[in-house]
C-alpha cells in the first residue's frame, strides 16, 4: 500500500498555465560522424576466395604475386624415423624460403623423402597452408641431419611411440578426473 506523506509540498504547480521557460536559441546539433569508409581488402593471391576447391601448397606459392613473398615464408621439416637432426642444432626446419619452391626444388635439393611443408604470411602470423610431401628418391642429408641405422632408428620410433603411450595415459586419466 503507498504511502501517504501529510507535509505540503514546497512549490505546487498550477496545472491551468504552461510552463514557461526562458527563450534560448536552440542549439544546433553537431554533425553526425561521417559514415565509415568501407574498402574491400584486396585478397592475397596465397589466400584465395573458397572456390570449393583445395589448392596444394605448391599451387598457392604459385599464385603469389612475387611483390608479396615479402610478407610470406614457407618451413621444409624432413618427416622421417630413420633421419634425425643432430644435437647441436637449434633448428628444427631444414631451410625457410622467400621464393617459390616446388618439388622439384625440394628433390634437388635435400632428395627424397617425407616432407612437412607450412607456408605462412608473415605480417599476419597466420599459417596459410601445412601439407605433407612424399618426394620419391632416396634423401640427401642436410649437414645437420645424420641417418639412423636400422636398429637406432627403430629404438627412436619405440621411444617416440612410448612418449606418445604416456601422453594418450595421462590425458585419458585427466578426463577421467575431471569427469569425476
Amino acid at each position: 500500500m503507498p504511502r501517504i506523506s501529510n507535509r505540503t509540498p514546497a512549490a505546487v504547480l498550477d496545472l491551468d498555465e504552461p510552463e514557461t521557460q526562458p527563450e534560448t536559441q536552440p542549439e544546433a546539433a553537431p554533425p553526425p560522424p561521417p559514415a565509415p569508409v568501407v574498402m574491400p581488402l584486396p585478397v592475397s593471391a596465397a589466400e584465395p576466395e573458397d572456390t570449393g576447391k583445395r589448392l596444394s601448397v605448391f599451387e598457392l606459392m604459385e599464385k603469389l604475386p612475387e611483390s608479396e613473398w615479402t610478407d610470406h615464408v614457407c618451413y621444409i621439416y624432413r618427416r622421417s624415423n630413420s633421419i634425425t637432426k643432430t644435437e647441436n642444432n637449434a633448428k628444427k626446419y631444414l631451410t625457410k624460403v622467400k621464393f617459390l619452391i616446388d618439388e622439384e626444388w625440394i628433390k634437388t635439393n635435400y632428395g627424397g623423402g617425407r616432407f612437412e611443408i607450412f607456408f605462412k604470411n608473415m605480417k599476419s602470423g597466420s599459417c596459410i597452408r601445412q601439407e605433407m610431401v612424399e618426394i620419391e628418391g632416396p634423401p640427401i642429408l642436410d649437414k645437420d641431419e645424420q641417418m639412423l641405422a636400422p636398429a637406432a632408428a627403430a629404438a627412436q620410433l619405440e621411444r617416440e611411440l612410448a612418449q606418445m603411450r604416456q601422453e594418450l595415459q595421462e590425458s585419458i586419466q585427466s578426463a577421467r578426473d575431471h569427469r569425476d
